[in-house]
């Protein structure tokens, strides 16, 4: 798994949530497939902060790599989510 900050095209940094929040979404990191991008997120959903994930952009090899998104409001709370994970 490797983390990135890469920037996300200007269109995709923002998804509506409800009927009036636009969130802007902000990259927590990329990884080698579809299954580790949707552990990912259920981790970080059952501690109560939504995710979004896609195809990643940015790398220039073959395979299913994903970005792993989250509301930029959230994004210190999953790096460190993420980063006690990788410890275990």
């Amino acid at each position: 798994m490797i983390a990135t900050g890469a920037p996300l095209p200007p269109l995709q940094r923002t998804r509506w949530v409800g009927e009036n929040t636009l969130v802007t979404l902000a990259p927590l990191t990329i990884v080698a497939s579809q299954g580790e991008a949707d552990a990912i997120c259920s981790m970080l959903r059952v501690e109560g902060i939504e995710c979004a994930e896609r195809m990643a952009d940015s790398i220039e090899t073959s395979g299913d790599w994903r970005e792993v998104l989250v509301a930029e409001s959230d994004l210190a709370s999953a790096r460190e989510l993420l980063a006690s994970a990788e410890v275990l």
